[in-house]
C-alpha cells in the first residue's frame, strides 16, 4: 500500500497522475509519527532541510514557502526582502528575519542565486531565461534584480526569444 506523502505545490497531487516520477524525499520521525516528503529535485530537497533548519520553522512551513513561486523564496533571502516570505502563513516578522540572516551564511548567496535562477527557468520551461540572468548579471544587475526584471515580462512575449533578445526587452522596460 503506498503511504501518503507530503510536497510542495508544484510536486504535489495531480501532477503527472498515473506517471513514474522520480522524487528526492525526507523522511522525519517525531512524538507524531513518520512524515514522508517528496521533491522533484535535489535542490529543491535541500533547501527544504535549510529551511527547517531554522529555529521556529518546521516541516509544514518550510513546504508552503517552498510553495512560493519560482524560486521568490531563495530570491527574497538573496535580496532581504522580509516581506515576501511574511506573505506565507505561519511566517512572521521575526521568523522572516531569522530566514533571511540564518540562510545567508549557511548557503550563501551564489548557492541561493543559483536555486533562483533554476527555479526561474524551470517555471518557464525556457533554459534561455537562465542564459538571460547570467547575461543581466554580466552587466552588473544582482540575481535578485535580474529575476525581478524577467518576471514584469509577459511570459508569452518571452517565449520561443533567445536570452540576448529577452535581455533586452529587460532593458528596454527599465528604461520605460
Amino acid at each position: 500500500s503506498a503511504a501518503p506523502m507530503a510536497a510542495p505545490p508544484a510536486t504535489g497531487p495531480g501532477r503527472g497522475r498515473g506517471k513514474t516520477a522520480r522524487l528526492y524525499t525526507v523522511l522525519i520521525s517525531g512524538d507524531s509519527g513518520t512524515d514522508l516528503y517528496g521533491f522533484e529535485s535535489r535542490e529543491e530537497r535541500d533547501l527544504f532541510n535549510l529551511l527547517r533548519s531554522v529555529s521556529g520553522v518546521g516541516p509544514k512551513v518550510s513546504l508552503k514557502i517552498l510553495g512560493l513561486p519560482s524560486g521568490q523564496a531563495a530570491e527574497a533571502i538573496v535580496n532581504e526582502d522580509h516581506r515576501v516570505l511574511m506573505r506565507v502563513d505561519g511566517v512572521g516578522k521575526k521568523i522572516a528575519q531569522r530566514l533571511v540572516l540564518e540562510l545567508r551564511e549557511k548557503m550563501g548567496k551564489t548557492s541561493l542565486e543559483n536555486y533562483a535562477r533554476k527555479a526561474a527557468s524551470k517555471e518557464t520551461g525556457n533554459g534561455e531565461m537562465e542564459a538571460a540572468i547570467q547575461g543581466l548579471q554580466s552587466l552588473g544587475y544582482g540575481a535578485g534584480e535580474a529575476l525581478s526584471m524577467l518576471r514584469r515580462l509577459d511570459p508569452e512575449k518571452i517565449k520561443g526569444l533567445t536570452a540576448d533578445r529577452i535581455i533586452r526587452e529587460c532593458l528596454r522596460r527599465t528604461r520605460e
